[in-house]
């Protein structure tokens, strides 16, 4: 099953590590976001850094990689205009989460 997450996406759902809301990243003090994300931009791991309105991230790795085998394949960063709630609600709809 895919999941679509804006400007014309689909990711597979057994793939997803995890959505993360852009608010909650944005106040969290632990957090140093901004540093992270310019890392990963600069290793090419973003994938549509051109969204308008971000709202959510969601951290897409290959089923290997969330198995302990990584290979090659490295995990990716996609940003989304849609909530992360929403997102998580269209998991539920086509998966057994809840």
């Amino acid at each position: 099953m895919f999941l679509h997450i804006g400007n014309n996406i689909n990711v597979p759902i057994k793939n997803i590590v995890a959505i993360l809301n852009e608010d909650a990243l944005d106040i969290s003090k632990v957090n140093s976001k901004r540093i992270y994300m310019e890392n990963v931009k600069n290793e090419g791991s973003v994938k549509n850094d051109n969204v308008k309105n971000k709202r959510s991230y969601i951290i897409v790795c290959p089923n290997d990689y969330n198995r302990g085998k990584k290979d090659d394949k490295e995990c990716i960063i996609y940003l989304s205009n849609i909530s992360s709630t929403t997102l998580l609600k269209r998991c539920e709809e086509k998966t057994d989460w809840r």
